[in-house]
Order: C-alpha cells, then sequence, then structure tokens
C-alpha cells in the first residue's frame, strides 16, 4: 500500500568506510609495488623503442555529429569540420610575442610527464612515449624528457618510482641522467628540469609540454603517487615555470580541465599560448607522432599552426568525442580578464541593488555547460555570460573570449567554447583555499563578487525563511569563513517553503509550488531507499522525477529502478546535458574492484532524440561507459575511464539505515565476475515488489537540497 510518510528524511550520506576501504587498498598495492620493483641496473638505450607490458585501458565513444559552436568552422586535413578557428578582435597595448618561431632553425619540447597511477595502472604514459618516437624529428627538433612519480613503470626502461631524463632525437631514446628522489610536484623539481633542458639542449624556440593528472583551477595539476605530498597549485606551477626564467611559444597540458581563465592568466608571463581541455580528457590522452613529425619537417612553423596541428590530430584521434582541447593567445588574457572582472563586479552590484538579480545569475551559473560531473566548480565561460540578461560587459566578455580562444574542437559538447572558469557554487569546502590561489596569481577582482555571492548562498541555510537540514543530514556552517558576510539583513531570500507535502492525484503524488517559487528551482530528482533485513539500503538520486499535467513535480514510482545485471544499485544521478547526438543521461555507482580498490562506475543511456521522446513508449539503451579509481588523496581527475576487464570482480556499495533512518554502515553486494564490459547489462530492473520509500529533491538558486516528505511503498 502506498503511506505518507512525515517529517521529510533524509538525504544521501557519504560512505563512511570509504577511507578504511582506500587504506587497505593502498596498503596492498604497496605491498605489490615492494615485489614488482626492477633492478636499477643502468644500460645505453640510444634507439631502442620502448617495450611495454601491458596495454592502455581506456574507453572512447565515436561521434559523428558535431555542434556547430561560435567562431568559424573549418575543414581539416581529414576532411571532417573537426576544428573551429576564433575571431579576431582588435585590442590595444598587446604585448610583442616572447617567442619569434617563424625565424627559429630548432627545437626543444620539453615533456614533464608525472606517470602517476595513469602509468602505473594503464601505461599511458608508455604509450605517449611510444608515439613520441614514432615521429620523424628531422635533425633540429629534441624533446628532452623527464619521467618520475609512477609506483611502476609498464616498459622494461624507465626505472620504478624513480625521475629520470631522456633525449628523444630521430635516432630514438637515450638515458640523459637521474634526476634525483624529489616530488614530481614541487616546484624546484620543475624548475631545474626546464634549466637543464634550456643549458644542456640550447634551442630557437622551446615548448613545455605537462602531462599527468589535471584539477583545474580548483584541483591545480599533477599527482606523485610515489612521494604523495600535493601537487601543483596554479600558483606553485607559476612559481617553478617563472623561476627558470625560460619563455615558450606554448605551454600545453596533456591533462584534464586546465583550460582555465586562471591558468592562462597565471601562465601568461611565460608563454605565448597556452593549449588545455575544458573537460576531462580521454585517456590516452594527445596523439603525439604527427604534429611533432611536422614540427620537424618545419622547425620554423608559425605557432598557431603548431598548435592547429596538435588539436587537430588529437580530435581525429577520437573522431571528435566529447574532446575540447582549445589554443589560447595568451596576450589577450589580461583583456579577457578585464572584461570578464567588469561583467563579475555588474553581476554583485545589480544583486544589492535588486535581491532578484540574484536568482538570474545563479541560474545561469547552473544551467552552463559544467565540467567533471560538477566536481571541480567549473564552467565554460561564454555559455554562462550568455545566460545572463542586462549585465553590463556582457557582449566585450563574449567577444574577448571569442578572440583570445584562436582554436578549438569542434565539440560534441554543446556550450563548450575554449575556456573554462571557476565559479564557486557546488564545492564551497574548497573555495577558502582556491580564493587564497586566486589571490596569489593576482587574480583578485572577481573576489569580492564571489564573497558576496557565496554568503548569500550560505546565509540561505540558517535564515528565518529557510528550509531547515533534514535530522541526520550532512550540514555546513560558513560564518567562520573569512569570505562570509552576514547578508541576512539586507538580502530578501523570499521563499518559504516550509515543509514539501505532497498531494495524491490520478497522476501520482504531485508536488505544488507557486510559479515564483518554481522559478528558484535548479533541478529535480528522485531518492529511493529499499527495505533490507531489519533497515533500508540506499539506493541513490535518479533523475527520474516527472511534470504533471499542471507544470508541477510529479514524484513518480514506476516499481523500477536502475540496476547493472539486474541488480538494483546505488546510483547517483549526473547532470543532463544536451549534445549533438540529443538529450544525455549518466551517473555514477560507487563500487569496490577485485576486492581492495574503491572505483566509481559511469553509466550512460543512449541519446535521448525528439523523435524517440515523441514515441508513445521507448526505453533506452544503458551501457557501462567505464570506470574511475577513487582517490581521496588528490584533486585532480583522472584522464579518460578505464575499461573492466574479463575476470575483473565488482561489489557494488550501499549505505545501509536503520527504520529510523539513523546510518549504520556501508553494505557490500556480493561480486560480479566480469565476461565483458560490454556485456554488462544496465537498465532499469523491477523491484516492485520490495517495500520502499522514496522523496522527491528539489535544488534551488542558493544550492539547497530541498526534500518533499516521504512516500512509503510497503506490503506489496
Amino acid at each position: 500500500m502506498n503511506e505518507m510518510n512525515r517529517p521529510v528524511k533524509p538525504k544521501k550520506k557519504k560512505h563512511i568506510l570509504r577511507n578504511i576501504l582506500l587504506t587497505l587498498a593502498g596498503l596492498t598495492f604497496a605491498f605489490l609495488v615492494l615485489c614488482m620493483l626492477f633492478g636499477e641496473d643502468e644500460e645505453d638505450t640510444s634507439g631502442q623503442a620502448i617495450d611495454t607490458e601491458q596495454e592502455t585501458i581506456g574507453d572512447y565513444t565515436d561521434y559523428d555529429e558535431t555542434y556547430e559552436g561560435l567562431g568559424e568552422e573549418t575543414e581539416d586535413r581529414y576532411g571532417d569540420a573537426l576544428c573551429i578557428e576564433g575571431t579576431s578582435l582588435p585590442i590595444e597595448g598587446l604585448r610583442d610575442y616572447y617567442v619569434d618561431s617563424k625565424a627559429a632553425q630548432s627545437a626543444v619540447v620539453m615533456v614533464y610527464m608525472i606517470g602517476s597511477d595513469l602509468e602505473t595502472e594503464a601505461g599511458s604514459a608508455t604509450d605517449d612515449i611510444n608515439e613520441m618516437l614514432n615521429a620523424d624529428l628531422g635533425d633540429n627538433v629534441k624533446i628532452v624528457l623527464e619521467t618520475g612519480g609512477a609506483a611502476v613503470w609498464q616498459n622494461e626502461m624507465m626505472s620504478d618510482g624513480k625521475n629520470e631524463r631522456w633525449l628523444i632525437t630521430s635516432d630514438g631514446i637515450d638515458f640523459i641522467e637521474n634526476a634525483g628522489n624529489a616530488s614530481m610536484t614541487e616546484v624546484q623539481n620543475l624548475t631545474d628540469f626546464i634549466s637543464f633542458s634550456r643549458d644542456t639542449f640550447p634551442a630557437d624556440r622551446y615548448t613545455l609540454i605537462l602531462w599527468d593528472h589535471g584539477g583545474g583551477t580548483m584541483g591545480g595539476f599533477g599527482w606523485d603517487e610515489v612521494k604523495d605530498n600535493g601537487g601543483f597549485t596554479l600558483t606553485t606551477l607559476a612559481e617553478a615555470i617563472g623561476a627558470s626564467g625560460v619563455k615558450f611559444d606554448i605551454i600545453g597540458f596533456d591533462a584534464c580541465l586546465m583550460a582555465t581563465i586562471e591558468t592562462a592568466y597565471a601562465m601568461e608571463p611565460y608563454a605565448d599560448y597556452l593549449i588545455a581541455s575544458e573537460e576531462y580528457e580521454s585517456g590516452y590522452g594527445w596523439y603525439y607522432t604527427d604534429f611533432l613529425t611536422k614540427l620537424g619537417e618545419q622547425v620554423s612553423m608559425d605557432t598557431l599552426e603548431l598548435g592547429r596541428n596538435i588539436i587537430d590530430d588529437y580530435a581525429q584521434f577520437y573522431d571528435n568525442g566529447g574532446v575540447t582541447l582549445s589554443m589560447t593567445d595568451l596576450r589577450e588574457i589580461p583583456y579577457v580578464y578585464e572584461q570578464l572582472s567588469n561583467f563579475l563586479t555588474d553581476a554583485g552590484e545589480q544583486i544589492k541593488a535588486d535581491n532578484k538579480a540574484f536568482t538570474m545569475v545563479s541560474m545561469a551559473r547552473s544551467k552552463a555547460r559544467e565540467y567533471s560531473d560538477c566536481e571541480s566548480d567549473q564552467i565554460d565561460i561564454l555559455d554562462m555570460v550568455r545566460r545572463t540578461e542586462n549585465i553590463s560587459g556582457k557582449e566585450e566578455t563574449i567577444s574577448a573570449i571569442q578572440s583570445c580562444v584562436k582554436y578549438r574542437n569542434n565539440s560534441s559538447l554543446k556550450g563548450s567554447n575554449g575556456l573554462a572558469m571557476y565559479f564557486p557554487y557546488r564545492e564551497l569546502d574548497y573555495y577558502s583555499d582556491t580564493e587564497q590561489v586566486l589571490q596569489e596569481i593576482h587574480f583578485d577582482v572577481p573576489i569580492p563578487f564571489y564573497d558576496y555571492f557565496l554568503s548569500i548562498m550560505a546565509g540561505a541555510a540558517h535564515g528565518e525563511g529557510a528550509v531547515q537540514a533534514p535530522v541526520e543530514s550532512e550540514s555546513h556552517d560558513y560564518s567562520s569563513e573569512d569570505w562570509y558576510e552576514d547578508t541576512q539583513g539586507e538580502f530578501d531570500y523570499g521563499n518559504d517553503y516550509e515543509e514539501l507535502y505532497l498531494e495524491e492525484t490520478d497522476e501520482g503524488f504531485v508536488l505544488q509550488l507557486s510559479d515564483e517559487e518554481w522559478e528558484q528551482i535548479t533541478d529535480t530528482q528522485i531518492a529511493l531507499m529499499m527495505e533490507f533485513e531489519d533497515g533500508y539500503l540506499d539506493l541513490g538520486y535518479d533523475n527520474v522525477a516527472g511534470e504533471s499535467e499542471e507544470g508541477d513535480l510529479l514524484v513518480d514510482y514506476d516499481g523500477t529502478w536502475a540496476s547493472i545485471n539486474d541488480v538494483p544499485v546505488a546510483f547517483y544521478a549526473n547532470q543532463v546535458y544536451e549534445d549533438s547526438r540529443g538529450t544525455i543521461f549518466s551517473g555514477t555507482v560507487n563500487a569496490v574492484l577485485n576486492d581492495t580498490q574503491m572505483i566509481e562506475l559511469v553509466l550512460e543511456w543512449e541519446p535521448l532524440t525528439d523523435e524517440i521522446a515523441a514515441s508513445d513508449e521507448f526505453e533506452l539503451k544503458g551501457f557501462v561507459k567505464g570506470y574511475r579509481i577513487v582517490n581521496d588523496q588528490t584533486l585532480t581527475q583522472e584522464k579518460g575511464l578505464r575499461t573492466l576487464k574479463q575476470g575483473d570482480r565488482i561489489a557494488f556499495l550501499y549505505d545501509y539505515y536503520d527504520e529510523d533512518y539513523n546510518y549504520l554502515d556501508t553494505y557490500m553486494q556480493d561480486n560480479i565476475t566480469v565476461e565483458s564490459q560490454d556485456a554488462l547489462q544496465v537498465g532499469y530492473t523491477d523491484i516492485s515488489d520490495e517495500n520502499v520509500r522514496l522523496w522527491g529533491v528539489l535544488y534551488d538558486v542558493y544550492q539547497q537540497e530541498l526534500y518533499t516528505e516521504t512516500i512509503v511503498y510497503s506490503d506489496r
């Protein structure tokens, strides 16, 4: 029977056992590494290729269609419009380029390769080194490579757990020297590598490629799994590069999430261009062979043309499947910063003058293209700005971005325009540290806007008219943070949602709110718990909430839930996005791989097109897209997704609650043995015979989670 259960009940809780499992996994892995250490004998490796010990693991989806974004599409050398040229905006007072590439007769490409678990687990660094070795560098191009930061190298040349320097030429690869035992994310280590490369191999032009995990403005760059002492922040990265005194034609990040205006602003004093990705990079990273060969053929190639080659090769290698690599002219970044600062300053002033402007800005922030599954607080600048209204500097900011992004993938990810920004919104716990970084790189004009905007958001959690958090849920009090100011006296929060009661109708259970209240809601989901033994398993959140004929929230339950191989899983839906194929639904499932490693499975469903949506009944096909390692030791994000292999064992995790919704433990499902990743069946399984509790979850412009009363389905 259906019952209405009051009061409102709690939201999902984070896994308390995560740190325990990670500790066990870490100890197990450390033991295996000690057992696998290679000998330390050095030998002459001139002219040798690298023999890989295992095949790189990754998952890449091919997309045939592309999104027509801002700028002009170009027919690249492969015959498809995979990339977009930027515009040209006349800007006064630009500095000269540091590097006269057209006069260059020699070039050195410096590759700082922090192998980390990307190499240990998947051999990704080894694959890219082989791509470099397959290039014809000619007589005047050299690659100076430093390797380190990986517990295990998946080849017979690099030494496990050591930092080493190598020279790659058309003749092959030569060992140069040991590079000490410092962490690869220490400032002095990167400075020494750059200075060594310049002093030992002088050239007319230098390119720097930074290879590893990336976390954008909030997470920084790099994770050395051997030393595990944290990564580079933008501050320490700029310090390391600046101390070398070298000016680069390009600083490139073969890493996730580094195409931000803050990264560009920090790198501007040291290079002419930035090449980086707004979103996750695919697991294999850049494709090196072709663009290095072209540089070898024409060492005086214009820097912009070199960047085009890098991005064209990347786009073609992945058939433009959701890739977001871009090339930004760093000389124009101070102008972009000025326009964006003006825009944010005016936005703050408008919010103070008319509190309703907060809803408009917050909604634009919420709906803008966001990256890394909303975990890094990074959004596409242009996509956010164009969603706002009547803010001074809007058009100037759009024009500035279109101009400074000189070349980019014609990404199938709609709303991606080549340059992201840090806009704190969901991850407020990290704002204080990130704010300090912004101050240190002198990206400080937007800070008063962020402080005020976040103070309003934080104030919503404990204002007089605010909805209080449900019992047993995680609460946050930011009133002691330096950035916080009490806005209760001057800001009108408006709606008091009180209890969100549901009305049972012929359509189902409906939440009725006023038009004004609905204008404050950014997203809706359904949360569900299933009875198990003497308590309930939390099955997560899904964005399956419907809409009634009157346009209100329909908390509907058809007796099914997300499943893998017909086993209901604790599924947490991602934000719904549009791309060139249609509407994309996806989410994650927490699991343990092979008894020790915490992972996050990524599920996705085939695109929902208008044609499919118009049919009376349809069922989208789901699939496991891959998985990521859960690593609480770094905020950087892993490249791409790993692929489950035959024989892998996965066990799904669930939070377990008692009858009164008190958290008890984390429950682990029995192992499923994988035949192949493609053979895993993703869909919605019938659990209509189970006793369940479910409720609607609403997110408002203050980033509050609001809960309807609970519906109890029992005695089924």
